[in-house]
């Protein structure tokens, strides 16, 4: 009977023991802490920024070509004329700056194109059957063969610089025009 009692005890114990810690676990004081602030964002655009770029162009280029007499320089052909493509990639970066005034904000920007923007055109100056002017350029044993010539174009990079003025449309778009004065 010892035994028993012992066992009795313990189990007792053990389970006043268990009832102890969850009851002193309840009667705890619940922990508060205070929210941080929130924090709100204020959007400007009065600030510096740069960029980078990439793309595909397409140009044109109203192009004139005239043969003239290497011996005399006089002109033998009329004045030629027409359109070159100049089309290539491109890739570049911009810096700029902007102002805020409002709901107005004005800039300034510049930015730096690399290009592979290239074309060409061919102009021939056609000689007639019985000669004509265009055969004085190809005399002897090429005599009557029309000279052609061709005009290559390729603009290897190009910088602008120009002013943009515009309105907030919401605090983060913004309307604007852009431009450059021509030259």
């Amino acid at each position: 009977m010892r035994a028993s009692t012992l066992k009795t005890i313990a189990t007792a114990a053990f389970a006043a023991m268990a009832a102890g810690s969850v009851a002193s676990a309840a009667d705890m004081a619940p922990r508060y802490t205070k929210a941080p602030p929130s924090i709100v964002e204020i959007w400007t655009w009065d600030k510096f920024y740069v960029g980078i770029n990439g793309g595909y162009s397409w140009g044109r280029s109203d192009t004139s070509g005239t043969f003239y007499n290497n011996l005399t320089g006089l002109q033998v052909s009329p004045t030629q004329t027409g359109v070159i493509n100049l089309d290539g990639w491109l890739i570049g970066g911009q810096v700029g700056k902007n102002w805020q005034f409002g709901n107005w904000v004005a800039g300034i920007e510049v930015d730096g194109q690399w290009t592979d923007e290239k074309g060409g055109r061919g102009y021939t100056c056609v000689t007639g059957p019985v000669g004509g002017p265009c055969s004085l350029i190809t005399g002897g044993p090429f005599a009557g063969v029309s000279p052609t010539t061709t005009f290559n174009q390729h603009i290897e990079w190009f910088v602008t610089l120009r002013p943009r003025v515009g309105m907030l449309v919401t605090p983060s778009a913004l309307l604007y025009v852009t431009g450059r004065p021509m030259a």
